[in-house]
């Protein structure tokens, strides 16, 4: 009983700890990457009373994104000001938590319920993500509500369960693209009921929450002629590999790490975090052994789900499929491995891991702090080099753009993330990228027709060097011929004055 005891204090601190810690990164983790033009998005429209459509005050393309995660982000800016913004990831990770054990509970078996609920809280890539302003994250927890309603209703019918999976399923396809697979997974599995009456009520459902969620895809279709803008562009920036390259071992141990929380699935970020903590020797062995069991679970928990749950499985493991695919496809087009897509699936993976530890209690206890640990030291490490490169790279530069660009000057920022000017600064930004107010090329012409007045060049984004490198000598002979003059300089980054 003691020991009972010890062990539910102990589960009671790890699920505070999972919540509040969510919170803590998002209140501490620097804006960065997407967040920077989800943020400046809700800003823009809190401000103005509108959604931007061209306008390069969010530093990015025309607006295409579906909004609801916008338009929450508006909401909680309006409130609360950027600390209201940066709390909906948190929330909505944290209620995806409770989310996970009821989905346990109910449709699997409740003794798995707990510890699949723990270790979903610990999953480095949903805590991870949690803390930023991704989409993926409201996704997950809607999808999952999307699926606990639907089962519910094949169970018993239920009008409250109807609209609940309407409105989740809606939600799914208004909060990002990659939401529609929702409706796919659900038309599958409800082809397999019996009666065929509630295939019916299954295709009838589908259809109203599609068509209630269907609102922004038509927008885009009258404005961009593309219902899924801007992802059938040719000018859409594609790092496409050969197949060679995409199926080699480095693209394999690249998703791998990727999907245990190593953003972008860089090897040497793993190097840097173990050699930054003064463990390198014994860090990296512990890491990939703890990283390869919990795969190995995995794998062996949903052989045992599938033995007993054949329909949830069945389910949640099309969801996966589905989910998987556009990742391959998003990373082969990208050339970066970014896992944040199979988000959705996670809780798949934690009730995999809950049925096969059930019972194996020392083992589960190895792996869930194992796991604990893990996680932390990466969002720690990952907290605290955001914060040095913000201020190292970047202070003096965006400060001196804050002092020295009006209002009404834009400033050219070669890269996808120029909303990065936008949003710590105020200033218009844009960057060599399909839409409307940039210009397609350095060229003064160009420069002086899309009203450009100054060029940030960048030279700590490795991930930009081959564009980079094009762009130099273009940069050279408009100073050559006196049509740029340098104002800033400091160690890799220059900000250049367009002179029209």
């Amino acid at each position: 009983m003691r020991k009972s005891r010890k062990e539910m204090l102990l589960i009671i601190f790890l699920f505070v700890l999972s919540i509040s810690f969510r919170f803590f990164l998002g209140l501490w983790f620097p804006v960065n990457s997407d967040s920077l033009w989800y943020y400046s998005i809700a800003k823009y429209t809190a401000r103005n009373r509108e959604m931007p459509l061209n306008t390069p005050e969010i530093g990015r393309m025309p607006h295409w994104n579906p909004p609801y995660s916008m338009l929450l982000f508006t909401s909680f800016y309006s409130l609360l000001g950027v600390i209201g913004m940066k709390l909906i990831n948190p929330i909505f990770g944290s209620l995806t938590i409770f989310l996970v054990y009821l989905f346990t509970k109910g449709f699997i078996d409740k003794k798995y319920a707990l510890i699949s609920s723990l270790f979903f809280s610990f999953f480095p890539t949903h805590l991870h993500y949690s803390g930023t302003a991704y989409t993926e994250i409201p996704l997950a927890f809607f999808m999952m509500l999307g699926f606990y309603s639907f089962l519910k209703l094949l169970k018993k019918w239920e009008m409250k369960y109807v609209l609940l999976t309407i409105v989740s399923l809606s939600f799914c396809m208004t909060i990002k693209y990659i939401g529609l697979v929702v409706f796919p997974v659900i038309f599958i599995v409800g082809l397999k009921e019996r009666p065929k009456l509630k295939f019916r009520i299954t295709f009838l459902i589908l259809t109203l929450a599609f068509l209630l969620g269907s609102f922004w895809y038509l927008r885009n279709l009258v404005i961009f002629n593309d219902p899924l803008y801007p992802f059938f562009l040719k000018e859409f920036p594609s790092y496409e590999s050969s197949l060679s390259n995409f199926f080699s071992l480095n693209s394999f141990l690249k998703s791998f790490t990727s999907f245990w929380g190593l953003l972008g699935g860089e090897l040497n970020y793993l190097y840097k975090i173990l050699n930054e903590l003064g463990f390198l020797a014994y860090g990296i062995p512990f890491w990939i052994g703890l990283t390869s069991l919990l795969t190995l679970v995995i794998i062996l928990g949903m052989i045992k789900l599938f033995e007993k749950y054949r329909k949830v499985v069945f389910l949640l493991l099309l969801n996966f499929l589905f989910l998987l695919l556009f990742f391959l496809s998003w990373s082969w087009k990208m050339g970066a491995w970014d896992s944040r897509i199979l988000i959705p699936s996670l809780p798949f993976f934690s009730i995999s891991i809950g049925c096969f530890l059930y019972n194996k209690r020392r083992l589960g206890i190895f792996l869930l702090l194992g796991l604990v640990c893990l996680s932390i030291t990466q969002e720690i490490v990952a907290g605290v080099a955001y914060h040095k490169i913000l201020k190292k790279r970047h202070e003096d530069s965006l400060n001196w753009i804050e002092e020295n660009v009006s209002n009404n000057e834009v400033i050219l920022y070669p890269i996808i993330y120029s909303s990065f000017i936008t949003y710590h600064t105020g200033k218009k930004a844009v960057g060599l990228y399909n839409t409307p107010f940039a210009p397609k090329d350095i060229e003064i012409n160009e420069l002086c027709q899309k009203n450009i007045t100054y060029i940030l060049i960048d030279g700590w984004v490795k991930s930009f060097e081959d564009q980079y490198s094009e762009l130099e000598p273009k940069i050279r002979r408009l100073i050559e011929s006196d049509r740029l003059i340098s104002v800033f300089q400091k160690e890799k980054i220059n900000i250049y004055k367009v002179l029209c």
